[in-house]
């Protein structure tokens, strides 16, 4: 009765995985593409063993049954051309040849289902010519006949030599791995053919993972929201209070305030004179910067606010502004805010530069 139970929970199990995958591939197959690159963040891609080479191909839909393209070749050189090609990448799966992995079909008792990667580890050596110590296995499932309570599985067994090969040829290209697998896995399978060290694997961002993070943030936020809720109310009490409490000190508020009125009153000429002498004069900042750039720069963005001046413009040899800034009184603590690039139009140097000029006052 127990071993029946198990098995009734592990069918049930399995078909709501099935569901749940068939119903992301369909909804995943009417999203417009910037749908899908918000949600799912970038593409999937495949290496596959060409021979001697490593080529790259994407699967154009993004889902599990799309048709893949090529896009390059691993590059061996290491001048990292590669990770341009996956640089829109959310999944990067290493697909075996045929002749790099072994393919056995087994038929097991159901109850083995719950229990099942345990029981195919003692089952490896008996069924194939390896020893568990000698490669990296997985298996998918291929049917259950609940007349003669069995398992259809098809064990995949690659060796620990050929694979190690390849993920560290990849790593030397730093490529971050998802998946080592193998092309034509049964279509509709709710589980996922992994050859790689489980050591290795990394978690993916998939839609299931941030619905997740969504319905927690939901709940956080009604957490957050039932202790704040009273803290609220009693704030728009106070404020309450307060507002009367204002109107019946309201003499005693515009005693207040005239004597803030006569106190502003006598600093204000001495206020507006020490802003003055704080705030760069523009005339000043322009004509300084005119002496200082050479005739092959201009500006077409130019920034005050007190003493800091941005720049914006274009230069023959960006580079050597800020030697130009720092050799006047008038500028210091002259950076760079941003990387100089190069104007495809007119061959010039983009630069965004900052510098504090130095007024009398700061002087």
């Amino acid at each position: 009765m127990a071993e029946q139970s198990a098995m009734s929970f592990a069918r049930m199990q399995d078909l709501a995985a099935q569901f749940w995958h068939w119903w992301i591939a369909e909804l995943t197959g009417m999203m417009p593409e910037f749908v899908k690159r918000i949600l799912f963040g970038g593409q999937v891609y495949q290496i596959v063993v060409e021979g001697d080479d490593l080529a790259i191909r994407r699967v154009v839909k993004g889902t599990k049954g799309g048709e893949p393209v090529m896009v390059g070749l691993i590059d061996p050189s290491g001048l990292g051309r590669e990770r341009l090609l996956l640089q829109d990448a959310r999944r990067v799966e290493l697909i075996l040849p045929p002749e790099g992995y072994l393919k056995k079909r087994l038929i097991l008792p159901r109850v083995a289902e719950s229990n099942l990667r345990e029981v195919l580890t003692f089952q490896l050596e008996q069924e194939t010519p390896f020893r568990l110590s000698q490669v990296y296995f997985d298996s998918l499932c291929v049917a259950r006949n609940r007349g003669s309570q069995t398992l259809t599985i098809d064990l995949y067994v690659a060796p620990k030599g050929r694979v190690d090969l390849l993920l560290e040829q990849l790593s030397k290209h730093a490529i971050r791995l998802d998946a080592v697998t193998v092309d034509g896995e049964i279509a509709g399978e709710s589980l996922e053919l992994n050859l790689m060290p489980g050591e290795q694997r990394r978690r993916g961002y998939s839609f299931a993972r941030r619905f997740n993070y969504l319905l927690a943030g939901l709940v956080l936020l009604l957490g957050l929201s039932n202790l704040l809720f009273p803290l609220w109310e009693k704030s728009v009490e106070l404020e309450r209070l307060q507002l009367k409490a204002a109107q019946l000190k309201q003499q005693v508020v515009k005693a207040r305030e005239l004597r803030e009125r006569v106190d502003t009153a006598k600093n204000e000429a001495g206020f507006i004179l020490e802003k003055r002498m704080e705030h760069a004069p523009v005339l000043e900042v322009i004509n300084e910067l005119t002496h200082l750039l050479p005739d092959n720069t201009w500006l077409d963005q130019l920034e005050i606010d007190a003493g800091d001046v941005q720049v914006h413009g274009f230069s023959a040899s960006a580079s050597t502004l800020i030697s130009l800034l720092e050799s006047s009184n008038s500028f210091s603590d002259a950076r760079f805010r941003s990387s100089i690039t190069k104007n495809a139009i007119n061959d010039m140097e983009r630069f965004h530069l900052s510098a504090q000029f130095v007024t009398e006052a700061t002087r």
